[in-house]
């Protein structure tokens, strides 16, 4: 006889204490009904498919358990629509909605942490007034704060990788509260770029995570390098049971709840692994020298030029802050400042400039 609770796919809600497998039975038992007819009628239809095609084009939106139709779907669906027809209907929360755009306007990988951290009220202010709206019921019987906590949870998460650790932090701290949020393990890199150091000329540089061959901004050299991915013990991004990735593979799939668990890349070795495994970028082996760069002033000079490439190529990208980290460290205590400032006025270079002004900042921190 098949289960009727289809045990497997709801698995992870029927896990959670307050919902377990009475909240299950309810939720497969409830039957949403609009009492309606003519032009309301309609209008209630209109809703809910504009909520349905929502939940289509967002999929990250719906639960695995509400991947197929059913009574679970058509919950969410009822309470998608409900916001959907609040937000044109309800003063109070369209003037959030604006708001929260406005806020969201200028939102930039050099600014994120701190526009997200100014719009996180404006979101939680406006998710507050549709929840005043008579919503439908939960479709997995969570309380009013902890559906919050979920909605915002995903609306600033899609912002997570362009933050640093220390950036990823403070957002995860403001969306759960600061006494939630504790790191495992040891520090990892985060963000659009990390910084490693050419095996050339030694100039910290910048260097887009999503590439696994690298390029120097001082001396112009290259290199990259494959590893293999390990076997990977991870928990499934659908039910949460343990699961084992093979070595080699990118994804594993799960027995109990049949979602599908990809690995994710964090650090400059998994990610080389990654271009590796998916053959899609053909990876130096080695270094490949560019400029010739010898001890004194002309490695000076390649620095100089790196760096301030990367000013002028990153700085509506990344944080001054961080800018000022690399030139530091590149350039410890101002070192040779004095020449950089000359030679900028002289050639009234913008880069050099910039450079300077990220020094300047880098002796101020």
């Amino acid at each position: 006889m098949t289960d009727p609770l289809d045990r497997e796919r709801h698995v992870r809600a029927m896990m959670l204490p307050e919902f377990g497998e009475a909240g299950q039975r309810a939720v497969q038992a409830a039957v949403l009904t609009v009492e309606a007819s003519g032009l309301a009628a309609e209008v209630a239809r209109g809703y809910l498919e504009a909520a349905e095609l929502e939940l289509q084009l967002l999929p990250q939106l719906v639960p695995p358990e509400a991947e197929r139709d059913g009574p679970y779907r058509a919950a969410i669906r009822a309470r998608r629509a409900h916001g959907l027809r609040v937000g044109q209907r309800d003063p109070e929360v369209e003037r959030l909605q604006g708001e929260l755009q406005s806020a969201l306007a200028g939102l930039s990988p050099a600014t994120a942490i701190t526009t997200l951290e100014r719009a996180t009220p404006t979101l939680r202010a406006m998710l507050r007034a549709i929840a005043r709206a008579s919503p439908p019921p939960d479709p997995d019987g969570l309380s009013p704060a902890a559906r919050e906590a979920i909605d915002v949870a995903l609306f600033l998460g899609a912002w997570l990788t362009w933050l640093d650790e220390a950036g990823r932090e403070r957002l995860l701290a403001s969306i759960h509260g600061e006494g939630a949020v504790r790191r495992l393990g040891g520090p990892e890199e985060g963000g659009l770029f990390a910084e490693e150091a050419c095996p050339g000329c030694g100039l910290p540089s910048l260097q887009p995570r999503a590439t696994a061959a690298r390029a120097c901004p001082g001396c112009f050299g290259r290199w990259g390098a494959a590893a293999e991915l390990p076997r990977a013990e991870l928990a499934c991004s659908g039910c949460g049971a343990p699961l084992v990735v093979p070595a080699g593979a990118r994804e594993a799939s799960c027995c109990a709840c049949r979602a599908t668990t990809q690995r994710s890349a964090r650090t400059f070795e998994a990610e080389r692994a990654f271009a590796a495994a998916w053959g899609t970028v053909e990876l130096p082996q080695d270094f490949t020298p560019g400029l010739p760069v010898v001890d004194g002033e002309q490695r000076l000079a390649r620095w100089l030029e790196g760096l301030a490439r990367q000013c002028a190529w990153y700085g509506a990208l990344v944080p001054s802050e961080r800018l000022a980290r690399l030139v530091e460290r590149a350039l410890p205590g101002g070192a040779h400042r004095e020449a950089l400032r000359a030679r900028a006025a002289a050639e009234g270079d913008a880069a050099l400039l910039a450079l300077d002004a990220a020094l300047a900042h880098a002796q101020q921190r």
